[in-house]
């Protein structure tokens, strides 16, 4: 199934860690998928990501 969306109505996390926020394409509350996230990452510069792993969990971000 297809659907369209504005991505500024989109939810939005922003992250603990300063410097990062997601939006989110693919989410379990979007898509009723639990096993996938997609969307747009943008990082502040000098920002990163802690390293972690989440199982049976595809992640695929633009960033």
């Amino acid at each position: 199934m297809a659907y369209i969306f504005h991505q500024d109505q989109l939810p939005k996390l922003v992250s603990a860690v300063p410097g990062r926020e997601r939006i989110f394409f693919v989410n379990k509350e979007l898509t009723n998928i639990d096993d996938m996230l997609a969307g747009v990452m943008h990082y502040q510069a000098n920002a990163s990501s802690p390293f972690h792993l989440h199982e049976n969990c595809e992640h695929f971000y633009f960033i």
